[in-house]
């Protein structure tokens, strides 16, 4: 494909955040009143999509702004003990941006948390780090290549669930689905991205031919 603008989703794809925010989100749940993460709950919503998901855990819409705002806020305390979800992921990015590639992030996370995250695991490469709501990632990327004179055609958008999927096609770019976040293999090809990758060296391989 050769794209101009590589755009990543941060957890899950880039940020082994798994075990902090499983802490974190439990922390919540009593005030909040909805369930706790579990192993058995964790493996049901890796087949799930993030309504689904929302359903299980019990958390009602009206208490969804509140929760995020409170859980953004305790995870910027612990992002310093957040690394890479796979450690061969910086040789990557690096390779990407010195071939020329624009790198971005676009993601549900705070942009200071993304920030203190690739100040500690030395990858402050990326041109911008953008903080979209949970379900307008579509309309951050649409901006993305409008401000940035950025054709679609020349931009991929790479995420771990299949709401970036549906975000990559309504912004009209193409999407990416790594297999080592959130959701299953057999629920991301459902979704139809346009690349499936099982590990990072087929970013490039598949992006830089």
């Amino acid at each position: 494909m050769n794209p101009d603008c590589i755009v990543f989703d941060f957890t899950g794809t880039l940020a082994d955040t798994a075990p902090v925010l499983v802490e974190v989100f439990n922390g919540l749940a009593d005030k909040y009143r909805f369930r706790k993460l579990t192993e058995d709950n964790l493996n049901q919503m890796r087949g799930m999509g993030p309504l689904e998901s929302r359903r299980l855990m019990g958390i009602s819409c009206w208490k969804l702004p509140a929760i995020i705002v409170r859980f953004r806020s305790l995870l910027a305390a612990r992002m310093c003990q957040v690394e890479l979800i796979r450690p061969e992921l910086r040789d990557i990015l690096v390779q990407l941006h010195d071939a020329g590639c624009t790198l971005g992030i676009v993601t549900s996370n705070a942009s200071d948390n993304v920030r203190r995250f690739t100040e500690t695991n030395n990858i402050e490469i990326f041109d911008f780090i953008i903080t979209a709501g949970f379900f307008r990632k579509a309309g951050a990327l649409r901006r993305v290549a409008r401000q940035r004179a950025i054709d679609s055609d020349r931009m991929v958008y790479i995420g771990d669930e299949t709401r970036d999927i549906e975000a990559a096609r309504a912004a009209g770019i193409a999407s990416a689905a790594v297999t080592w976040g959130t959701t299953q293999v057999d629920v991301l090809e459902a979704h139809n991205p346009d690349y499936v990758f099982a590990d990072p060296d087929a970013i490039l391989k598949a992006l830089l031919s």
